[in-house]
Order: C-alpha cells, then sequence, then structure tokens
C-alpha cells in the first residue's frame, strides 16, 4: 500500500527535512528553542549553520527524488545514515529530555522504518535509460572529397546502393568491409551502430 505512494512520501519528508534551513538562517533561536541552549562562542555558531545546511540539502535532495526515480537509491541511503546518527546521537546524550527533540529522534526512526517497508519497490524502479542524443553523432565517410555526412545521408546513401545492387539495406551495411559500393568507404562501422544508427533516424 505504501509502496504505491512514494513519491508522496518522499515529497512530504523532503519538504520537512528542508525546514532545517531555519537553522542555518536563526541558529540561536532554534538551537535555544530546540535544545535550550544557544551557541556560546563563534565555532559552535559556525557548527549550528553548517548542519542546518547539510540537513536541508539532504532534503532538497528527497524532494528530487521524488520527481526522479533513478536518482531514489542513493538519495536515500544518504538521508537513511543522517537521520539515523541524528536520532542515535540524541539517544545516547542528556537532549533526549528535550520533548521537541526527542519527537524529531522518534520521527526519523519511524520514516526509516517506513522507507524499510518500501524498499523492494524503490529499488524495482528501473533506471531511467540514456535518451539519443537530438545531436547525431558524425560518422566519417571518404567519398572522392573526403567529407563527413551525417547518418541521414549515409542511410539515404546505401538504401540507394542496396536497391541498385537489389540486397537488403541491413546486408549492405553488414559488417566493416561490406559497406560500399557507390564509391562511399567506410572508414569504420562496428557492429553496435547499425541499432545506433536506427535509433537516429527515429529521432530525425
Amino acid at each position: 500500500m505504501l509502496s504505491a505512494h512514494i513519491e508522496l512520501i518522499l515529497l512530504i519528508t523532503g519538504l520537512a527535512t528542508a525546514g532545517a534551513v531555519v537553522l542555518f538562517v536563526a541558529p540561536v533561536t532554534m538551537l535555544k528553542m530546540l535544545f535550550g541552549q544557544a551557541p556560546a562562542d563563534a565555532l559552535s555558531l559556525l557548527i549550528a549553520r553548517h548542519w542546518g545546511l547539510l540537513v536541508f540539502l539532504v532534503g532538497a535532495l528527497l524532494v528530487y527524488a521524488a520527481y526522479h526515480p533513478e536518482t531514489r537509491v542513493p538519495t536515500l541511503v544518504v538521508a537513511i545514515a543522517e537521520k539515523a546518527a541524528f536520532a542515535i546521537g540524541i539517544f545516547i546524550s542528556p537532549f533526549r529530555r528535550r520533548r521537541a527533540v526527542l519527537v524529531m529522534a522518534l520521527a526519523d526512526l519511524a520514516w526509516r522504518q517506513c522507507i524499510r517497508c518500501i524498499w523492494p519497490a524503490i529499488r524495482a524502479v528501473p533506471a531511467e535509460k540514456p535518451r539519443v542524443a537530438r545531436q547525431a553523432p558524425q560518422w566519417r565517410l571518404e567519398a572522392a572529397s573526403g567529407e563527413t555526412v551525417s547518418p541521414r545521408v549515409l542511410a539515404t546513401a546505401l538504401e540507394t546502393a542496396a536497391e541498385t545492387k537489389g540486397e537488403d539495406q541491413r546486408t549492405a551495411l553488414g559488417r566493416p568491409g561490406s559497406c560500399d559500393p557507390t564509391s562511399w568507404r567506410c572508414q569504420a562501422w562496428p557492429e553496435h551502430l547499425e541499432a545506433e544508427l536506427a535509433d537516429v533516424e527515429k529521432v530525425q
């Protein structure tokens, strides 16, 4: 049931986690409110601001992962480590007596358990396949002028050559050395380029 709402879970928890940006903006007020103590020197203030910024960035990554399934696994690994470290740190410190901080630690543990339940569904989401570039790569063909032509021109020329010889186009393209007759001479034609050429033709 929870796996059907992965995006919503990541979005809500990401926005809640990103709320730590207030700790970066107003560290003295927030630390006094949460922990009952304010930074006593410049070093403590620097560390508090840095901590708030890091937690905010983790929240931003969770929001991003909600809309980009291919980034969920590494993002959640980072988020789980951050939240587990915070919860453990709170439970072994005297600050566990502070109600607000204790609620935050328990919420992080509950979130971790929720992610654990839907982890198989998260890992099952396939990574996004890289898209074929709109700007098709150029393959060099040597003609009398030594010019470089695009895959579209190559496909047209070889198709014409195949029809002229009464052969199938794929046979005409074939393997290195079989690409030719009408003055076209392939400098290189690896086998995998046959499938890539078909993809390029679809894009164009």
